[in-house]
């Protein structure tokens, strides 16, 4: 039985769970310039 490589974790799903996430935590409306000032810092 072969083994496999390690898997690199995919970047594109990694960010979205934490759009997701910050979303789902505030505590009031964001809109998207601000959720991506967030998110780069």
């Amino acid at each position: 039985m072969r083994t496999k490589p390690n898997a690199q974790p995919n970047q594109s799903l990694i960010d979205g769970i934490a759009t997701l996430q910050a979303l789902a935590s505030s505590p009031e409306p964001v809109g998207c310039r601000e959720l991506a000032r967030q998110l780069d810092a």
